[in-house]
């Protein structure tokens, strides 16, 4: 006896697309960052790593904010994220973000809202400190920072690490797949 698979049409299938973390230049330090709230609003916190031109590892950060939207936290995150470059002595710094409207507030082509407005402007500050570029990356490609913010919404806790061996395991794996270039795999139809 022959069966049959019922396949579905091909446009029922979801469109996915690989996104991968892309080495800085040669140069160059990239400051992953992302905020996150337990609930939003809700406690909050951001937290950042810091990758070299080779894709090595250089800094994670935790910051507690208290209570405040994801939105907020991940625009503390980048000034907490270009700070800490700064005081490590970086002067060329990639700041990488999962938040399409922050590249818009920040290139003021989107309008700031009341509560936003103090750290744009702190951010803004800072852009005659060091060469500075804003990039976004799809959610699913900020996996090491999402996890540095979800520590720090979670345990209300600020910390600096410095060790590769420091770092929870999970984040760990995940900054092995983005230096060996193992991609992490989206659906497109999904919204950011």
């Amino acid at each position: 006896m022959v069966g049959f698979v019922n396949r579905p049409h091909p446009k029922h299938f979801p469109s996915m697309q690989t996104v991968f973390w892309a080495k800085p230049p040669s140069g160059w330090v990239k400051v992953n960052v992302d905020g996150s709230a337990c609930e939003n609003p809700g406690l909050s916190g951001g937290g950042g790593i810091y990758r070299r031109d080779d894709g090595r590892f250089v800094l994670a950060f935790s910051s507690a904010y208290g209570v405040g939207s994801n939105n907020q936290a991940e625009i503390r995150a980048i000034y907490d994220g270009i700070i800490l470059c700064l005081d490590r002595g970086f002067s060329k710094i990639i700041v990488e973000t999962d938040l399409k409207v922050a590249a818009r507030l920040l290139s003021g082509t989107l309008a700031t809202s009341w509560n936003w407005k103090p750290w744009v402007a702190r951010i803004k500050s800072l852009v005659h400190a060091a060469e500075l570029v804003f990039s976004v990356i799809p959610r699913e490609g900020n996996g090491p920072a999402d996890g540095m913010a979800r520590e720090a919404s979670g345990t209300q806790a600020s910390i600096v690490i410095s060790h590769y061996r420091d770092l929870p395991p999970h984040i760990r794996g995940l900054l092995f797949l983005d230096k060996v270039g193992l991609g992490v795999v989206r659906d497109t139809r999904v919204k950011m």
